[in-house]
């Protein structure tokens, strides 16, 4: 079919060249734009050759016959408005002829192709259905061409801002424009700008080209929904922020929550089940006045006006430490530190010296704790730092710690009885008596007294030993073991044959008294001289005390004098050192 087209419009060609050569042709009926003497023919100037006659002239188309036009002074056929045309023909102002309008080939007859606008005959449909198979519609000559077509060009194209390199057809597809090679590569047909704030609503003004394109602001959060943030890219994404550097100026990061929150001022400012602290919304443990106290470097003061302080109100909040800063000034002074709370807790108590040292550690089941630190007669000075320590819940754990200055004392001073650290040098009891009452003795801290009371088989006893405190109002904790005769200082207290008080009441002075009472006949003194053995409970305790012991004698078998043992040569008593001697 391609061919038989082609062969139409060249008869068609060659038809309208024969019409316009020929004036005086009564076969073709064509009219004469001239009149030649004789009948002769014009040429294709219009003019007569023989006769040199010239044809009419004209100044405008008024001056032609109808369906002609004025051109260059002469007149021919042509057009030069729609209306000199039959509907649906358009003039074409190019060729100035009458032809049928279309946006696409498909709006035309057969034999004709959309071109410009208007219905061209013989012009070859682009999509090359008027073509052979092995034939292409040429763009430019609207002829079937033999072989494959070229591929598209490509150009720049305008789509929402941005310049794209694409077909003409991929760039209509698109919503987009054809633009200017030039014009794309310096300013792809975007809005220039400086900052965000000379672009329209929904662009952002880019870095390097300052050219308003379409996206969000990553300085401007209202530019996203609720829980997005504007990406790298400028689109809006899902936002979680692990730290407060991803947060803008002023903002902090929930880090719960995974968002950028303003500072609050009040609990009512925080979502849900969130309180305010530090001008930050947290769910979390609600930290005391202290904070930040989580380590030596933080430690709150404590100052000891008056040689009294409490850290009231103090929370220790989960995998957090309370740390707590204490200054000894004169030497000797020493610290009374005690920790309480209301609940069945286990919490730890340490002090460490300046130098990260820890001197003293408190840790008895619960939660109440005390340090007493120096030893009497120490003379440590300066800063020391005391932490709390121990499992919290995750709302946190109240406490109180208090902090009391103790003055300073002399080191423990000797009482008579010295030296009677030893079982050799034990003050002897009983001599000739029933009872014997010690008054006016101390116990210093690791020294115990030991006392020799002569006893014999199933004597009754009984050992009151009266606590009479110190100077300091603590740290007189003081118990006395009853030892077998032959025990070493050091004996173990907690020894089958070792006896301590069962006994505990008050004195007429509010004073404490620990007593052992065994009955006469009892399964336990044995003939032999017993020791009594005067110590702190702990080897930090010391304090002044009375002693008094009484014995009512079972009668059964003989009673040790103040010599024995002196049952041979080798344990003769020396009488020189014998009271009267």
């Amino acid at each position: 079919m391609g061919r038989w087209f082609r062969v139409l419009e060249v008869m068609a060609v060659g038809a309208l060249a024969l019409s316009a050569a020929a004036c005086d042709d009564d076969d073709k009926g064509g009219e004469q734009p001239c009149e030649c003497p004789g009948g002769g023919a014009c040429d294709v100037d219009g003019m007569c050759p023989d006769a040199g006659i010239e044809p009419p002239v004209c100044t405008e188309d008024g001056d032609c016959a109808d369906g002609q036009l004025c051109d260059e002074g002469f007149c021919r056929a042509g057009c030069t408005d729609d209306s000199e045309c039959v509907s649906p023909e358009v003039c074409n102002a190019d060729s100035q002829t009458c032809r049928n309008t279309c946006a696409a080939d498909d709006a035309c007859p057969d034999g004709y192709g959309c071109v410009d606008g208007a219905c061209s005959f013989g012009a070859c449909w682009l999509d090359g259905s008027t073509c052979a198979d092995d034939q292409y519609c040429d763009e430019d000559t609207r002829n079937c061409t033999d072989g494959e077509p070229p591929p598209p060009d490509e150009g720049p194209c305008c789509i929402l801002n941005r310049c794209e390199v694409l077909t003409a057809d991929a760039c209509a597809a698109e919503g987009g424009s054809p633009n200017d090679a030039a014009t794309c590569d310096d300013n792809p047909c975007a809005q220039p700008c400086m900052d965000d704030g000379e672009c329209p609503e929904g662009t952002y003004c880019t870095e390097g080209e300052k050219r308003c394109l379409p996206g969000c602001r990553q300085d401007d959060p209202d530019t996203c929904p609720e829980g997005q943030i504007c990406g790298d890219d400028n689109t809006c994404v899902d936002f979680r922020c692990d730290t407060d550097d991803q947060c803008a100026d002023g903002e902090y990061c929930l880090e719960e929550r995974g968002t950028c929150e303003s500072p609050c001022g009040d609990d009512d400012a925080c979502p849900d089940g969130y309180f305010c602290q530090d001008a930050r919304c947290t769910n979390s443990c609600r930290d005391s006045e202290a904070e930040p106290n989580d380590d030596a470097d933080s430690a709150t003061a404590v100052p000891l006006d008056g040689g009294m302080a409490t850290a009231g109100d103090g929370r220790l909040c989960p995998l957090n430490p309370d740390w707590f800063e204490v200054t000894l000034v004169e030497p000797g002074e020493r610290l009374q530190i005690e920790l309480s709370c209301d609940s069945g807790a286990d919490l730890a108590l340490a002090l460490y010296d300046a130098a990260g040292n820890r001197v003293a550690r408190a840790n008895e089941e619960g939660c109440a704790e005390t340090i007493t630190f120096p030893e009497p007669g120490d003379t440590d000075t300066g800063s020391f730092f005391v932490e709390i320590t121990g499992p919290a819940p995750a709302d946190g754990l109240d406490y109180t710690l208090d902090v009391t200055l103790l003055p300073p004392v002399d080191a423990c001073a000797a009482d008579a009885a010295e030296d009677d650290d030893t079982p050799a040098d034990a003050t002897r009891l009983l001599s000739g008596e029933d009872s014997t009452t010690v008054a006016d003795r101390t116990l210093c801290p690791a020294d115990p007294d030991f006392f020799a009371l002569p006893l014999g088989e199933g004597d009754g006893v009984r050992i009151d030993l009266t606590l009479l405190g110190n100077d300091t109002g603590m740290g007189d904790t003081l118990i006395f073991d009853l030892l077998p005769p032959g025990s070493p200082a050091d004996a173990d207290p907690n020894a089958p044959t070792a006896l301590q008080p069962n006994m505990s009441a008050p004195d007429g002075d509010g004073n404490e008294v620990r007593s052992l009472v065994l009955d006469v006949g009892n399964q336990y003194v044995r003939d032999g001289s017993y020791l009594v053995r005067v110590r702190g409970q702990d080897a930090a305790q010391y304090g002044a005390y009375s002693l008094t012991a009484a014995v009512t004698r079972s009668g059964a078998g003989c009673v040790p004098d103040d010599a024995e043992p002196n049952d041979d040569s080798g344990a003769a008593t020396d009488l020189m050192a014998l009271e009267g001697f």
